[in-house]
């Protein structure tokens, strides 16, 4: 016999930051902050920063990644080899090396209350 299951939200815990990104373009994101991440392939740091805002953090932004290691981001490459995961919120350093969920929410709050 085959259950059925509603599902209301997809869930986005089991994946990883390429697949979510690539999950998320798809969506309507007007009105939604912007968090870059700056990462490079394998990057288990970035992962784990990732994990740390879990699903419903990240609902809130749209996520946008930044190869450091490609040809055109030589700049960021330069700047943040041995930083990352670097995030920006809104083109605005937010934090480095890991994620401050303390200061992701204080920021996310203080934006919501801008509009």
């Amino acid at each position: 016999r085959q259950k059925t299951f509603l599902v209301t939200k997809p869930d986005l815990t089991h994946l990883t930051r390429h697949q979510y990104c690539s999950k998320s373009r798809g969506t309507n994101l007007a009105g939604k902050p912007v968090l870059t991440l700056f990462t490079k392939e394998c990057c288990q740091l970035c992962d784990e920063a990732l994990e740390d805002l879990g699903p419903e953090r990240l609902d809130m932004v749209e996520l946008r990644e930044v190869d450091i290691t490609l040809e055109e981001n030589e700049h960021w490459f330069n700047k943040y080899r041995y930083e990352i995961p670097v995030f920006y919120l809104n083109k605005k350093f937010l934090c480095k090396n890991r994620m401050d969920l303390d200061l992701f929410d204080a920021e996310i709050k203080k934006l919501s209350q801008e509009t």
